[in-house]
């Protein structure tokens, strides 16, 4: 199994994005693959998961931003480590009832997925109550020393919270992701349609400074100024419809003077 797609099957049910937050478009000069390839910036949400588990995901492509260590009593909706799966299997609107909480590994099993293993029989079932304690098999026959250990890892060692760095990720992954194809939609849907009432970082300025110029100093003769030192003739006469960096303004690496007439 691909790290990737090892990443994908054991956190299926964690691993979300946050936002897509530009695109880009590839050109491939070696043949091999697609002429252009269109990519995502893509921001992942914190995610909870085993220590051992980082490095696959680096291996998978994930770059981690920094991470610190996390009680594994701490998960609200722990997934079945044998299926991982968060939903009940028996009831999905209630996992409480056939999903058990080990009480010194902290690590939470569905009766089902423990008898298909031969783990239990269901004879052998607990009653489904929070308050009765119940040890998965790895932890039932365990000295005192052991258990205190294995608890103590659970709370200290094990788990780790991770933040990452945005990464950029293929078009395709659309076909294979719904969350991603979701995100996706949103992001060009975004591009497309403009929030008007989402301030913009410039509305400070006039509508000339936003469009590349600054207001010249007390002793120029000449009312505006252009950003590369150009003059620009006091009778020129601007376009001064209002102008929406979101829609309007692309980032080129250089500014454009648009004259609409000039008295001379």
């Amino acid at each position: 199994m691909e790290p990737l797609e090892a990443v994908t099957v054991v956190y299926y049910y964690d691993l979300n994005i946050e936002q897509i937050m530009s695109r880009r478009t590839l050109k491939d000069k070696s043949g091999t693959n697609p002429p252009t390839q269109e990519q995502f910036l893509t921001q992942y949400a914190p995610l909870i998961i085993e220590r051992w588990a980082l490095p696959i995901f680096k291996l998978a492509g994930f770059t981690p931003l920094r991470h610190n260590q996390i009680a594994r009593s701490s998960i609200p909706d722990a997934c079945c480590k044998i299926c991982w799966s968060p939903h009940g299997l028996e009831d999905p609107s209630n996992a409480s009832l056939d999903m058990y909480p080990c009480d010194v590994c902290e690590r939470t099993y569905h009766w089902s997925c423990l008898t298909k293993l031969d783990c239990y029989t269901d004879t052998e079932r607990p009653p489904s109550d929070p308050n009765q304690g119940w040890k998965c098999l790895a932890c039932a026959s365990l000295s005192d020393a052991d258990t205190r250990r294995r608890s103590d890892d659970s709370q200290r060692r094990e788990l780790i919270k991770v933040l990452w760095k945005p990464s950029w990720e293929s078009a395709e992954l659309a076909n294979k992701w719904p969350d991603f194809a979701s995100r996706k939609l949103e992001f060009e849907y975004q591009q497309s349609h403009v929030d008007p009432t989402i301030p913009t970082p410039d509305q400070g300025l006039s509508n000339l400074e936003r469009q590349g110029f600054h207001i010249p100093s007390s002793d120029s003769t000449h009312r505006w100024q252009s950003t590369l030192g150009d003059s620009i003739r006091q009778n020129a006469t601007f376009d001064m419809e209002p102008t929406n960096p979101q829609a309007d303004i692309i980032a080129m690496g250089h500014c454009e003077v648009w004259v609409t007439d000039v008295d001379l």
